[in-house]
């Protein structure tokens, strides 16, 4: 059974109903005092009941719900467990504390799919309907923005691309003056052309994706965030015109494992998965002899 926020296609499952009307930070609410923002995400999976007390709302500046989906007709998909983590009691909690700290919450909606994103983009329809929802979302849970993650996208929606981020970003400003939109880039070259297209379309935050430069498909093992190739990002983007002072480099807080074929530094990866499995994540508290937390 689901309950329709009124006047809107956004929906929250009935029985998690806020104890308390969340609303966003405003003047003079926001975190003072770090020397550099911090911009974390929270994925839908860490949500549970142990969450709130991890989480260092003093050594953070936003915290943004990963992930919700737009459907190809623009609608935020209500059904992922994405969705359902981000407007269920334990986000209550996490956006409650949050502002009490000063801390913005956003949630992070993707569209991954090129079909997917063809229809969002190209089509006015839809792209209405995906930002009248954005906004809907945002009144619902009180957000002091939203972060916009739109991966693999083809080099020929990139001027649609920055016409939704305009227009996404109009809408939230006329609800939210206070509001931020941010977007994910990739690393790479193109990735530099969309930060470029967004910052020009009026997007707040660039949030550089540092991360994956070796990744479960790569040919040979190495870092997943090699100190010269974040380097190199970013003099790509900063030649982009990408500016440094609304940029936001994305650091992954895990490593990467393979099977290769020697013990050297960025030995080749062994090709038979069926006999050696093939590569895995894992986190510091994952390692032998770390102690967990």
């Amino acid at each position: 059974v689901l309950t329709l926020l009124s006047g809107s296609a956004v929906v929250r499952p009935a029985g998690t109903e806020a104890a308390t009307t969340l609303a966003p930070l405003g003047p003079g609410q926001f975190r003072q005092g770090l020397a550099r923002e911090v911009f974390g995400y929270l994925p839908y999976w860490e949500v549970d009941s142990t969450v709130d007390a991890y989480l260092r709302y003093d050594l953070l500046t936003t915290i943004a719900f990963f992930s919700l989906t737009y459907r190809r007709d623009g609608s935020i998909d209500t059904g992922t467990s994405g969705y359902l983590r981000y407007t269920g009691a334990t986000a209550d909690t996490i956006i409650a504390h949050a502002h009490a700290a000063g801390v913005r919450v956003v949630p992070t909606i993707q569209a991954f799919n090129t079909t997917g994103q063809t229809a969002l983009l190209r089509d006015m329809t839809a792209q209405t309907v995906a930002i009248q929802q954005t906004v809907d979302l945002m009144r619902l849970r009180g957000a002091d923005g939203v972060n916009v993650d739109i991966e693999a996208m083809p080099s020929s929606l990139l001027s649609a691309y920055g016409t939704f981020i305009a227009n996404l970003r109009a809408a939230v400003l006329a609800w939210n003056p206070y509001a931020q939109v941010s977007v994910a880039t990739g690393a790479g070259s193109f990735g530099a052309q969309m930060a470029a297209t967004a910052i020009a379309s009026g997007a707040d935050r660039i949030f550089v994706m540092g991360y994956d430069y070796h990744w479960s498909g790569s040919t040979y093992s190495g870092a997943v965030a090699p100190y010269g190739s974040l380097g190199s990002t970013l003099t790509t983007y900063a030649n982009a015109g990408v500016p440094a002072n609304r940029t936001i480099l994305g650091l992954p807080y895990y490593g990467r494992t393979w099977p290769t074929t020697t013990s050297e530094l960025n030995a080749p990866v062994q090709t038979d998965t069926t006999t050696y499995g093939g590569s895995s994540a894992f986190f510091p508290d994952t390692l032998p002899g770390s102690a967990s937390g």
